[in-house]
């Protein structure tokens, strides 16, 4: 039963590990995202402003 109970710790362990892997990676494309789409509005805003210029 030991060795069971080790195999399931170990198991258990490593799952751990994967999901704590996937939850930084997973924050890191969210702060990717977060940036790109800050950029986009950035853009978005200039072009408007520039629009706005043409148009006077």
């Amino acid at each position: 039963m030991v060795g069971r109970e080790m195999a399931q710790e170990n198991s258990t362990l490593t799952i751990q590990n994967k999901l704590t892997e996937v939850l930084a990676e997973l924050r890191q494309q969210r702060n990717d995202y977060l940036s790109l789409k800050e950029k986009v509005r950035g853009s978005s805003l200039n072009v408007a402003s520039e629009v706005k210029k043409l148009k006077k």
